[in-house]
């Protein structure tokens, strides 16, 4: 994949920083300088850095299913989800994958290798089509130093996705399938759903990548899970009927 390179100053209220400007993807016409200020991250930013922020960032448009970065590569990149869905994935030496987390709108990826100058520490690709905004290293370092205050929110985030693997791990020392289905249903509907309606567009394979068991036996449990009323599915959406079957399951 190509990687092509620009080069743009950058400052934060001190001297300018040079910023390479990465795009792997189509670039999109414009950021919309609206969205900075809803990211977790960035929220408490006076609106000179906002606006100086917005002004740093690229905006790329990738393709559903399209590898970003790769376990292993230098980053020189973090990403801000600005639409669509992105797995965290690794793959073991057999070729099966593992997907260690969903990121939504606004959630960011890639800091870690910026922040300790070593490589992706899994791989990344997207769900759906996707928009992304790219943060140059100097940017964020830059940043970093005028308001360190957002380390302890990186901090955060990283503690967050922490009490996830552990989740994870968790279902994964149930041991049987049911189980780790029933879970990881019960936790897509708590981070994605509405009402207990999940509408984010994911395949069998891709539910399969999460609970660490194969797409027949994922479809083979869904459709256990629907004729006994537990829930209800479409290619657009699961519909949970019953939690308490589901929790049940995973006891």
């Amino acid at each position: 994949m190509l990687i092509f390179f620009a080069r743009k100053q950058i400052s934060f209220g001190g001297a300018p920083k040079i910023m390479p400007l990465v795009n792997r993807a189509r670039p999109s016409e414009k950021t919309d300088p609206n969205f900075l200020k809803n990211v977790f991250l960035f929220r408490d930013l006076p609106a000179v850095d906002l606006k100086t922020l917005t002004q740093a960032v690229k905006l790329v448009s990738f393709p559903k299913d399209t590898p970003i970065f790769y376990e292993g590569e230098h980053g020189e990149v973090m990403y801000i989800i600005k639409s669509g869905l992105v797995k965290i994935h690794r793959t073991a030496g057999d070729g099966r994958s593992k997907t260690l987390a969903l990121l939504r709108q606004g959630d960011i990826f890639g800091e870690m290798s910026l922040l300790t100058d070593r490589g992706r520490t899994a791989s990344a690709a997207t769900v759906t089509a996707c928009d992304l905004l790219l943060m140059d290293k100097g940017v964020l370092s830059a940043l970093l130093k005028k308001k360190p205050d957002i380390s302890f929110k990186i901090m955060q985030t990283l503690c967050e996705r922490l009490a996830h693997a552990d989740r994870q791990i968790k279902a994964l020392a149930l041991g049987n399938s049911r189980a780790r289905i029933a879970d990881m249903i019960l936790f897509l509907a708590d981070e994605f759903g509405q009402k207990d309606v999940i509408q984010i567009h994911l395949i069998h394979q891709d539910i399969a990548d999460l609970a660490g068991v194969s797409r027949e036996t994922v479809t083979k449990l869904f459709g256990e899970f629907q004729d006994e009323g537990a829930i209800k599915f479409s290619s657009k959406e699961i519909r949970i009927l019953s939690r308490e079957k589901l929790r049940k399951w995973t006891l």
